[in-house]
């Protein structure tokens, strides 16, 4: 193949060798790049990094279609996100409501972030089989059902019930709704799309502090912030209804042939219980020396063109998805640590009342929602993993100017710069997934790396509250308060440290083509290269025979 890029060394195999190379091209400012052509040949080489565009000619490249589709899953990712802060921004209220402590109102926020991932798998490959629409209404409709639910439950373990099947539900939208917006968006336009997509869920919580700033104080108002998040969700549920499903989605199923449901769990438990992983390259099946195998050697139900001998690529690639699961994790940490704890940090330790920390909170996420858009945008031109480190490391820094002022002013500047960085890191999330996904399952590889990385976090907030009130310190009017401050500045420092050394090590896809295969199409796939090669052998076959026959009438 001609190219005129540098050629570059292939892909390191092993954890140790590609924990090194992935370190080493960190500091490159090119890329390393598999090309592959129409043929099937591949090799590597060095690109050069786009150039930085002018946001809104990228804005232009989106056609009036592929807006819709971009604020239909915003819309939906925003609501999600107002339905879960409607309870972290209220902790405070609450506690007095059902007469418990803030720890144990933190328990829901657990509850719920512990099985969206189980929402995640379920309704992320329901979305995956037949398609982004449907399974996302039923998402919307039933979590406003619930809103409702939530709102009349009359003991605090209702509430608790309630929040954890809410938590099942709510974790079906992310998938779902980041391939619906991103699907369609021009390669150049990804990374400022992206920053803007994943803002939905700052947006959803400043929408959710405004609420709770309008209702006023009084313990129960926080009722009233609920029914909103009803509407909007199922609000949002009615509007997909109006979208056709996703063109990918579509293309897929027209050219393609038709997949049972048997292909469709055949391929997913493939997926997860032998490959999880982030692509699955087909292998010949081959002997112990590594050749093709001869047809009887084949097991019984498996086709040819795949290979039964475990490869170094496979066990390469499978490492690569446990990395994806433990980079959300870090993640999650560091969204939920510095975020869900941070008004009753200001009402508590500073001691600002509801409408101070509010509007605190309010300009702190809004700040986020600037960062993640910019930041998103410029790892178009510098490298995901590039920003995401940069980012997290200046937060880092931020930390003590982030807990240590005293007046609304200062707090709300300081929450803004911080979480400027924190959602900034975000931004680059959901277009670093999508392009780490296999492409048959893009509305579920994102949103189940995502969950299971929330589901390992699920404590976050239960720990923050928990060690703040067991601990005290001197506030400055020389009051004891919970030692809010330093427990979230500790546990954020560790936490951004931890991303800034899994992103350095980690994999990057940067500009990988977003082609579609349902799920389910390389079993069929499979059966019917089978079927091909059985009939290639049984003709190979005859032909003997015939001769033999032939022979036989000449004499």
């Amino acid at each position: 193949m001609v190219t005129a890029n540098e050629p570059a060394d292939p892909l390191a195999k092993g954890t140790i060798a590609t924990a090194k190379q992935s370190l080493s091209d960190l500091f490159v400012w090119k890329q390393r790049v598999v090309v592959t052509n129409d043929l099937g040949e591949s090799h590597t080489e060095w690109q050069a990094p786009e150039r930085l565009r002018n946001p809104i000619s990228l804005f232009r490249q989106l056609s009036a279609k592929e807006w819709l589709f971009f604020f239909v899953g915003f819309f939906a990712w925003t609501a999600d996100a107002f339905d879960f802060h409607a309870l972290s921004i209220q902790t405070t209220k609450l506690s007095r409501y059902y007469d418990t402590s803030k720890t144990n109102i933190s328990t829901a926020i657990t509850l719920t972030l512990l099985l969206r991932s189980v929402g995640a798998a379920i309704f992320g490959l329901l979305g995956d089989r037949f398609g982004r629409k449907w399974p996302m209404v039923a998402n919307m409709l039933v979590l406003g059902l619930l809103q409702v639910a939530t709102i009349y439950s009359a003991t605090f373990q209702q509430f608790l019930a309630v929040r954890s099947l809410f938590g099942l539900f709510m974790g079906g939208v992310y998938g779902n709704a980041v391939a619906m917006a991103l699907e369609n968006c021009p390669t150049e336009a990804r990374g400022l799309m992206s920053g803007i997509m994943q803002q939905g869920y700052s947006f959803g919580y400043v929408l959710a502090a405004c609420a709770s700033l309008g209702v006023g104080e009084e313990a129960d108002t926080w009722k009233t912030v609920f029914w909103i998040a009803t509407g909007l969700s199922i609000a949002a549920g009615l509007i997909r209804c109006c979208f056709p499903e996703s063109k990918q989605f579509m293309e897929a199923k027209a050219t393609g042939h038709h997949i049972s449901a048997s292909d469709f769990w055949k391929e997913t438990r493939s997926m997860l219980a032998k490959e999880w992983r982030l692509w699955k390259p087909q292998f010949p099946f081959c002997d112990s020396t590594g050749s093709r195998a001869h047809s009887s050697k084949v097991p019984k139900g498996r086709a040819l063109g795949t290979c039964t001998k475990p490869s170094r690529d496979t066990w390469s690639l499978t490492q690569h998805s446990i990395y994806c699961v433990i980079l959300m994790t870090w993640f999650n940490y560091y969204s939920h640590t510095s975020q869900d704890s941070y008004t009753t940090f200001m009402i508590s330790s500073k001691q600002l009342d509801n409408a101070g920390a509010n509007r605190a909170s309010i300009l702190m996420k809004t700040g986020a929602c600037v960062g993640g858009t910019i930041i998103g945008y410029l790892s178009q031109f510098v490298g995901r993993r590039r920003a995401i480190v940069v980012a997290a490391m200046i937060s880092c820094c931020l930390i003590p100017a982030w807990i240590l002022p005293v007046t609304e002013r200062s707090l709300s500047a300081t929450g803004f710069f911080m979480q400027f960085f924190v959602q900034g890191a975000w931004g680059v999330i959901p277009i670093h997934l999508n392009e780490l996904s296999p492409p048959a399952y893009r509305s579920s590889f994102p949103g189940l790396t995502y969950q299971l990385g929330n589901m390992i976090s699920s404590p976050s907030a239960q720990i923050v509250n928990a060690i703040s009130e067991s601990h005290f310190l001197r506030n400055h009017k020389g009051n004891i308060v919970e030692a809010y401050g330093p427990t979230m500045g500790i546990a954020t420092a560790i936490i951004a440290l931890g991303i800034a050394v899994t992103t350095a090590l980690g994999p990057e896809k940067r500009g990988r083509s977003f082609e579609h295969a349902p799920a389910g199409g390389n079993i069929s796939n499979d059966v019917e290269k089978a079927l091909d090669m059985a009939s290639l052998a049984e003709s190979s076959k005859a032909a003997p025979v015939a001769e033999v026959e032939d022979k036989k009438t000449a004499a």
